[in-house]
């Protein structure tokens, strides 16, 4: 029973984080990694927020996909081969798989208006977050300390950088060069040399790998099982205890 209402406020808390926006999703997201601090099975069901958001229409992708690159060669294979249904969707934007040259590719095109949707939610952020201050500051004299006006800064700086797919091109460029001399890391690589870098759409190459909320849905599953290992095995000792206290 405890654990049914578990679950049904687990996935009440995904839906309400998917129709807050992108910002409150990301958040969800972040919240997802940290299993330190939170239940497992609440991580694992957060993880689904990082690939299994509402998609948009393939057609919108293709429209970006040809606003970005134009009728080269690369972009018309591009878009004769592109994915119906997307790899997965996050909150900011949504991966198809397509090819080029015999080459299965990743390509990653930014959600319509998430743009302005971002920036929306980061001025209701702001909003809530100074009047927070304003009503809690004087019986909460210790608020101050945490800061808050400079998290949300520092949040809304990571959330517009998420909105310029070359800095993660850029990113992944450092990655593989960071990692070059090491075989057990293998790092996705821009088609930046192809011409098929662009702020609102990223095409990389497709590595076979786990996703995030996969992995935490293993790790959910191992905890539970050594939960229950545990329970079981402080009843065969509670019980062997009675059976030598009776003998």
């Amino acid at each position: 029973r405890g654990r049914a209402w578990q679950s049904r406020f687990e996935r009440a808390l995904v839906h309400a984080l998917e129709r807050g926006g992108p910002c409150l999703t990301k958040l969800g997201q972040w919240a997802s990694t940290r299993p330190d601090v939170l239940p497992a099975s609440l991580c694992a069901t957060l993880g689904e927020l990082h690939s299994r958001v509402e998609p948009h229409a393939l057609e919108l992708s293709r429209a970006a996909i040809s606003a970005s690159f134009g009728a080269t060669a690369p972009a018309e294979e591009l878009l004769g081969s592109l994915s119906a249904a997307p790899l997965g969707s996050g909150c900011i934007a949504q991966v198809h798989r397509a090819t080029v040259g015999g080459v299965p590719l990743a390509v990653k095109v930014l959600h319509p208006h998430v743009e302005r949707q971002v920036a929306d939610d980061l001025y209701l952020l702001r909003g809530a977050c100074g009047a927070f201050e304003l009503l809690l500051s004087p019986l909460l004299p210790g608020l101050r300390w945490l800061a808050l006006p400079q998290m949300v800064d520092e949040f809304a700086a990571f959330m517009r950088s998420q909105l310029d797919l070359r800095l993660e091109a850029r990113n992944l460029d450092a990655f593989r060069a960071n990692f070059a001399v090491d075989p057990r890391v293998e790092v996705p690589r821009p088609l930046r040399e192809e011409g098929l870098v662009a702020r609102r759409v990223l095409v990389e190459t497709l590595l076979p790998g786990q996703t995030l909320s996969s992995m935490l849905e293993e790790d959910a599953a191992a905890a539970e099982g050594e939960a229950a290992a545990l329970l079981a095995a402080d009843e065969a000792a509670a019980e062997a205890m009675q059976a030598a206290g009776m003998g």
